[in-house]
């Protein structure tokens, strides 16, 4: 799943699974829950652990050019090597996988896939699971169908001056509609420039 940045890796010793408790997918953590995300950083032979705060909720590209999807910043660093590591709630439970850190002048900013994105991956990969074998026993390749696009262009509204230019009240939050595609999923469903979803 390029767009979406993740891969799912097979292990072949079937041993390697034994004695070991899966991991639970959670929810959409909200702002201001903690976070700690668990990795290998490089370099190290040894588990690293960071612990911090979801401070923003967003969509951004996981790839250069490919379309913007649901993203969790947090205050935890990411550190080189954590790709790929799960993002805990205080629960327990998975709230995304770490996939980046903020490489410019500010310390402590990492990027969270949530699970709702890998939710997506995994049961477009079940749904396409017997498929997957027989291109593989043919050794083609299998092209990954990827997320849906809705065809909008958004912008937040999280500009006082702006929610109250569009008469929404201090409390609502959401996305202003700048842009729809004629020929997008958005456009069909009735959706408009200017309509706050």
């Amino acid at each position: 799943a390029h767009t979406a940045d993740l891969a799912l890796l097979d292990v072949e010793d079937a041993n390697f699974w034994k004695d070991m408790a899966p991991l639970k997918l959670g929810a959409l953590p909200r702002l201001y829950e903690n976070v700690v995300c668990l990795g290998f950083s490089f370099p190290g032979e040894n588990a690293c652990v960071t612990r911090g705060i979801v401070s923003r909720v967003d969509t951004m590209s996981y790839v250069r050019g490919a379309e913007e999807l649901l993203v969790l910043q947090v205050d935890s660093a990411v550190n080189s090597g954590n790709s790929g590591g799960p993002a805990l709630d205080d629960s327990g439970c998975v709230a995304g996988v770490a996939f980046s850190s903020y490489a410019g002048s500010a310390d402590n900013i990492g990027y969270v896939i949530p699970t709702a994105i890998v939710h997506n991956v995994l049961n477009d990969y079940l749904s396409l699971l017997s498929t997957i074998h027989q291109a593989a026993k043919k050794k083609k390749k299998l092209r990954w169908a990827g997320l849906c696009n809705l065809g909008l262009g958004v912008q937040t509204c999280e500009n006082p001056a702006f929610r109250k230019r569009k008469q929404m009240s201090l409390d609502q939050t959401g996305v202003c509609i700048n842009r729809v595609a004629r020929l997008g999923c958005g456009h069909a469903a009735g959706i408009c420039v200017g309509d706050i979803l």
